[in-house]
């Protein structure tokens, strides 16, 4: 009876989801009734709304499905890096069943750095992760408010936030699978058009803060700033004015590629050495693309519910954002729009559109040969921009709606999704997830050979499922007399004292990646990661002697490229950013 009410079942958090909706709504009706005259502040009014869907986020526990339980695992492994002065973490020590692994290097960064100043404060791992998912919900709803508000007034902004805030993807990503890096993401969309459209306009401060938000979103989640910041780029050539505004959006762009090129540079490089090279294992069969219907109308709880009774997604684009799409392109047809305003929605209705035949299966020849796309994985997850351009669209239509209208269409877009409010079901967190986690990177490519080698002797097959066999020990002698001791460990620097009494053949129980040597009594030795005793693990040996080893994870020679150009993108845009030209004067 306890723990049913620490971790109700989803019809009891619908329940109260009414139940909040219902008592929101009230205020607002109490607050007109008290003071009929004073316009109520959209603003502040979406916020409120915002806080709506996320409230099942903070029930005890964690979600029965998706991967805040494993997000919070990395946050610890993340926070563990950054509290040992690593300000750019690259290796897990403990992932991958003890041995490490390099998933920092590929996972998008900025939510596990926001999450860690939230247990910095105080709060708990997974505690922290429920706060990035609640507070990147509410600032995405800001953003897409500034940025329409900029052009098209509050009414238009409090209607397109809405639809950004209520895209069913945004569902399925914050309660159903928990990708935080979509979540991040959706920050910091609107403000790649905001900036964009901002260095059209001449206001050249927009080019160091449209740089900084390429970075930050590309930190956030790298395939969507790969969606998104072409089509910004795009949206911006058609507002400019003049060629030195060209000047500016091309330095903008050079200047926010310059600061990402110390995650991108390594992580396209070496990503062959995962079992994520694209170019060996991403195939877009058929089976990869859904029908159309499957994006038009969810089969479950009469298309009000967008997961399964099984934990299948239900991909929909979303009816409101369907009913504006159609409304805008007849509206276009019928040239309804004023002539500033007739290309901008063309361009978002071509966008859209776009996106939206992009995860059909006759676009696969693009999926499969173009690696800018086979970086995807998922090409549903072209649903981000739909949801995006179908927002920003809104902005033209509504704003020539009476109050009314306005109010029916925003409670539908609202409580059509109030079944998605919340995972399926709360759990107890599993005490050992940190220690238990392993992920892709587990398995690796042999550098310079295509040849997929799975390391069979670090996992033991159970009912189906895959346990790791973690390490008793961090150095394993597997051959010779000698002892050792271990001086010093950090998840980058491995250091021990060895005596070899005689010939030794020593195994550091962490898998190789490029990037890790060892050092004897500070000289380079010969690494062996084809050891049949710990396959993938470092290998090396000594002669007798006293040794003081360093195992070192270091950087490669395109880290050290990427760290360069991002250090020198970084003094220019100082120096832009702090010129004459660019202090904001205030009166």
């Amino acid at each position: 009876m306890i723990m049913n009410l620490l971790y109700p079942d989803p019809y009891r958090m619908v329940f109260a989801s009414l139940l909040f909706s219902t008592l929101l709504g009230l205020s607002i009706l109490f607050y007109k009734f008290i003071y009929p005259k004073k316009k109520i502040n959209l603003f502040f009014l979406l916020i409120l709304i915002s806080i709506l869907p996320i409230i099942s986020i903070f029930r005890e526990g964690t979600y029965q499905a998706g991967d805040l339980s494993l997000h919070s695992a990395y946050l610890q492994g993340f926070y563990n890096n950054l509290k040992l002065g690593i300000l750019v973490p690259r290796w897990g020590a403990d992932f991958c069943g003890g041995y490490g692994c390099p998933n920092f290097m590929f996972e998008y960064m900025l939510p596990f750095y926001i999450g860690s100043v939230f247990h910095f404060i105080g709060f708990s791992f997974i505690n922290s992760m429920k706060l990035f998912l609640a507070s990147s919900y509410i600032l995405s709803g800001i953003t897409m408010y500034l940025f329409i508000k900029d052009e098209y007034g509050d009414k238009s902004a409090f209607v397109a936030s809405l639809l950004y805030l209520f895209a069913p993807i945004r569902f399925i990503e914050m309660h159903f699978r928990v990708s935080v890096g979509t979540d991040a993401a959706f920050i910091f969309i609107p403000l790649s058009f905001l900036f964009a459209k901002k260095i059209a306009d001449g206001k050249n401060i927009y080019v160091s803060l449209f740089a900084i938000n390429l970075l930050l979103l590309t930190l956030a989640h790298s395939s969507s700033a790969f969606m998104i910041i072409p089509l910004s780029i795009l949206y911006a050539l058609f507002k400019l004015k003049d060629k030195k505004q060209l000047v500016h959006l091309i330095i903008a762009c050079v200047l926010g590629a310059g600061l990402t090129a110390y995650y991108v540079f390594p992580a396209l490089s070496e990503i062959k050495y995962t079992w994520y090279n694209p170019n060996v294992v991403v195939k877009y069969t058929k089976e990869a693309f859904f029908p159309i219907w499957y994006y038009l109308f969810s089969p479950a709880r009469y298309g009000l519910l967008f997961q399964g009774n099984q934990g299948e997604l239900r991909l929909i684009v979303g009816y409101p954002h369907l009913f504006i799409f159609i409304l805008g392109t007849i509206l276009l047809i019928k040239s309804k729009f004023p002539k500033k305003e007739t290309l901008a929605v063309t361009l978002i209705l071509l966008f859209t559109f776009i996106s939206f035949c992009m995860m059909l299966s006759f676009t696969a020849p693009l999926w499969n040969n173009i690696f800018f796309f086979k970086s995807f994985v998922l090409p549903w997850r072209m649903l981000i921009p739909i949801a995006f351009f179908t927002s920003f669209l809104s902005a033209f239509i509504v704003k020539k709606w009476n109050n009314k209208i306005l109010i029916l269409f925003c409670l539908f877009v609202v409580l059509s999704t109030v079944l998605n409010w919340g995972n399926r079901k709360m759990v107890p967190p599993n005490p050992n997830e940190y220690q238990n986690t392993w992920i892709m990177y587990s398995e690796y490519f042999k550098p310079n050979n295509p040849l997929y080698l799975h390391r069979l002797n670090t996992r033991l097959p159970i009912a189906d499922t895959l346990v790791l066999n973690h390490p008793k020990s961090h150095l394993v002698i597997i051959s010779g007399k000698g002892q050792y001791k271990e001086i010093e460990r950090t998840p980058i620097l491995h250091k021990y004292i060895v005596s070899a009494s005689t010939n030794l053949n020593i195994i550091d129980n962490t898998y190789y990646f490029p990037g890790w040597n060892v050092y004897a009594n500070g000289k380079p030795i010969h690494l062996n990661i084809e050891n049949p005793l710990k396959f993938g693990a470092i290998s090396f040996n000594l002669k007798p002697g006293l040794y003081i080893i360093e195992a070192k994870f270091e950087n490669t020679n395109i880290i050290n490229i990427g760290n360069l150009t991002s250090f020198l993108s970084f003094i220019i845009l100082i120096s832009l950013f702090f010129s004459s030209k660019y202090i904001i004067k205030f009166k």
